[in-house]
């Protein structure tokens, strides 16, 4: 499993090692990249839960070495805090994760899950429910092949709505409406 990007407390890492080490499947491993304001007390967490073989993390990379990460993952994870605003926005690592043709596992709210769900690329819990969590990543491991090529409907559905083309087809019809 993969994340990558910002490590703060609206991205609620501490809650996704939290449940590796509930759930402690010997074949599971979380790569975490990025840094943040949570890095440490994230890092600390491992330590503590004794994690440090499933739970690996790099800290910042440069961008050129993102992309062997993403080859080598077999599901990316979106974990959000229901306590901050961000569950109003789709959030840019959804459409990152998408683009590279990644199944998504979510602890999210808001329109993030719902384009998860329409785009049947991923399984989600609601934001903040280790629980719920808990149980989308049994189900995504206990099913792997049921679920392993669905990452690829995550890509399509990028590219038909937000690619950049998508995007100024959209505008430029919004603009002739109403410039008539």
């Amino acid at each position: 499993l993969l994340f990558c990007g910002l490590i703060g407390k609206a991205q609620n890492i501490d809650m996704v090692i939290e449940a590796i080490k509930i759930l402690n499947f010997d074949n599971l491993r979380f790569h975490i990249i990025g840094n943040g304001s949570e890095f440490e007390s994230c890092l600390q967490l491992v330590e503590e839960y004794k994690l440090s073989d499933k739970v690996i993390m790099y800290g910042r990379k440069d961008i050129s070495e993102i992309p062997d990460f993403y080859k080598k993952a077999d599901a990316c994870i979106l974990p959000l805090s229901n306590k901050t605003l961000n569950g109003l926005t789709i959030p840019t690592k959804l459409q990152d994760y998408m683009a590279g043709g990644k199944f998504i596992l979510g602890s999210i709210n808001g329109e993030a899950q719902s384009i998860i769900k329409e785009a049947n690329c991923g399984l989600c819990a609601a934001a903040d429910d280790l629980e719920g969590f808990i149980e989308i990543l049994k189900e995504y491991i206990n099913n792997y092949d049921k679920y392993k090529n669905l990452g690829e409907n995550g890509r399509k559905y990028f590219k038909d709505h937000f690619t950049k083309k998508v995007f100024i087809e959209r505008l430029e019809a919004i603009l002739r409406e109403n410039s008539k």
